[in-house]
């Protein structure tokens, strides 16, 4: 027995010259009235989207249609132009004008008159552009170059048995690219009395982070998203990581100047978008701004504790705390991620010191400026002690 996909990609593969026959005819042809019947929940779900987009129902039933068929008779055509739409939306989405794109990308052969075109610009596109741009909205390459719909990567940054890596993650970014937004993203719906008292599909209360900040593109300003790791608050474990993420974030935006951690509810739909990172950067915008806000510190718990000798409280102390430090980055010619970081004291001192990690950094800089062992005394206001540093170990 044949199975229904089979009898409808039949139906589908038998009517396909047909359906481009009729296409090529005159307009002055047979033509059809057509009125559609939608089921309550199909017309929930195109209202939703069509929201977001800011267009009507009809037009996106129009868009989907139209994009249908012509996915059916021109595939290869249809790819080629999905690469010049996404190119254009990510600048687009930023606010950047024709004329600053055309100056962004000068060095890959862009120019205004080129950009008036379709056709002049899909010519320079190129793996080396698309890289480019990727790299600095980053967005999947496969996503630009029209191979899937995943528009973020995701789980770019852990938490779940990891914590301490995201909250030295964290402080990286705040480091290299100063201001800085950290979203904890939930689906809405389900509470977390609820969730805790009921570990099933019913009751699923997922909890991810979003973090936000600006970077340089050019001579542009641009927002980035970074998607980090997304789990459920049913499980104890998983939940025990996500309180300390909290406290820890609650703690740095408490202490540092630039970072602002907020809670955002968003409803199912928009949910699963970002957690398969299938959202496009406008309607990321939209939905963290409809969504509504909870406060991470009011299901912190008994998470509280000496939070100081916590290596979250650590990590805080020695990048917030007196004396104050310098942690740069240091970067090799052939790579835009750091290679390792060198640390040294703001009002002078001990020559600088390098570590192969920000953890290791963060972690030494504690044992040296501000355990008992380590810390300067009084007399030693200059910030010298007697630590020793990760290359005399």
């Amino acid at each position: 027995m044949h199975s229904m996909t089979k009898i409808l990609h039949s139906l589908l593969a038998g009517g396909h010259d047909r359906a481009v026959k009729h296409m090529e005819e005159e307009d002055d042809g047979r033509k059809e009235v057509t009125s559609i019947r939608l089921k309550p929940q199909t017309r929930a779900y195109l209202q939703a989207q069509s929201e977001a987009l800011g267009i009507s129902v009809s037009q996106f039933i129009n868009i989907i249609v139209d994009g249908v068929v012509n996915i059916e008779t021109s595939p290869h055509q249809s790819r080629i132009d999905t690469m010049y739409d996404r190119l254009m939306l990510l600048f687009e989405s930023n606010g950047i004008e024709p004329l600053q794109m055309s100056r962004m990308l000068a060095e890959h052969g862009f120019t205004l008159s080129k950009l008036k075109s379709r056709d002049a610009t899909l010519d320079l596109l190129t793996p080396e552009l698309l890289a480019t741009v990727s790299g600095w909205f980053g967005v999947e390459t496969s996503w630009l170059s029209a191979k899937n719909n995943a528009v973020y990567p995701t789980r770019n940054i852990h938490w779940y048995k990891s914590p301490e890596e995201m909250a030295a993650s964290i402080i990286e970014r705040s480091i290299m690219y100063g201001d800085l937004e950290v979203f904890a993203v939930k689906n809405a719906g389900v509470s977390f009395r609820m969730a805790e008292e009921h570990d099933d599909n019913e009751h699923h209360l997922g909890i991810g982070f979003l973090v936000r900040y600006r970077v340089r593109a050019g001579d542009a300003g641009v927002t980035r998203y970074e998607f980090c790791e997304f789990q459920r608050w049913n499980y104890e474990k998983c939940r025990v990581d996500l309180k300390r993420v909290f406290r820890f974030l609650s703690e740095l935006e408490g202490r540092k100047g630039g970072i602002r951690f907020h809670g955002c509810s968003v409803d199912e739909a928009i949910y699963d978008r970002i957690y398969h990172g299938r959202i496009l950067p406008d309607q990321l915008e939209k939905a963290l701004s409809r969504g509504e806000w909870w406060d991470p510190r009011s299901v912190l718990g008994n998470v509280s504790g000496n939070h100081r000798e916590t290596t979250f409280g650590q990590y805080v102390t020695a990048y917030c705390e007196s004396p104050h430090k310098r942690f740069e980055p240091v970067y090799t010619p052939f790579s835009s991620y750091p290679e390792g970081w060198k640390v040294s004291l703001l009002n002078g001192g001990p020559a600088e010191e390098r570590y192969f990690s920000l953890r290791a950094a963060l972690e030494d800089s504690f044992v040296r400026y501000h355990s008992p062992a380590g810390a300067p005394s009084d007399e030693n206001a200059d910030g010298r002690s007697g630590g020793v540093s990760l290359q005399d170990k």
